[in-house]
């Protein structure tokens, strides 16, 4: 971790362990590789294909995520990130349980390969607005529930939509 806050991983990195690998955050409870840690503002992630459980979870000050060839973003991987304002994963596919679950300022989301969004994914995400995941044919329970701003999806191949997926949401 940089002085700026910039977590910047080497390309050959692609996977981001579900334990404490790339332990940023000594001294705490990190049972995900950067859980908690506080002053993380930034994660570039240039090589990474697979973002592992509890990765990200909880930095509350993180406020851009760059892995243009994840493909699995794992359970809770950025739960509670609450600056986060937008997310483009241009060749994720998986979407697991809680991966983005109570992002308060969490606007947009664009993932053209997601396949399976996972339940709550992205319940609680109070801002969001837009959601752009064309691929999509899986929408896993409550996935976007509670998410009260949300007004623009676009999933034309969602055929598999679980209970209460966009419950208490305005689409």
């Amino acid at each position: 971790l940089e002085n700026d806050g910039v977590l910047c991983l080497d390309k050959s990195i692609t996977e981001i362990e579900s334990y404490e690998d790339y332990l940023a955050c000594q001294g705490t409870d990190c049972t995900g590789a950067f859980r908690h840690c506080d002053g993380l503002k930034a994660a570039i992630m240039p090589g990474v294909e697979s973002i592992g459980r509890f990765a990200f979870w909880g930095c509350p000050d993180l406020t851009s995520i760059s892995a243009p060839k994840a493909k699995l973003v794992d359970e809770k991987a950025f739960k509670q990130c609450n600056k986060l304002p937008k997310v483009e994963l241009p060749l994720a596919t998986q979407i697991m349980d809680e991966a983005f679950h109570d992002c308060d300022v969490l606007t947009s989301v664009s993932m053209p390969n997601a396949k399976d969004i996972e339940k709550n994914a992205f319940s609680e995400c109070d801002t969001l607005k837009k959601v752009h995941m064309p691929a999509a044919t899986k929408v896993g329970q409550a996935a976007f529930r509670d998410a009260p701003e949300l007004t623009e999806v676009t999933m034309p191949l969602a055929e598999d939509i679980g209970q209460s997926a966009f419950k208490d949401d305005l689409v």
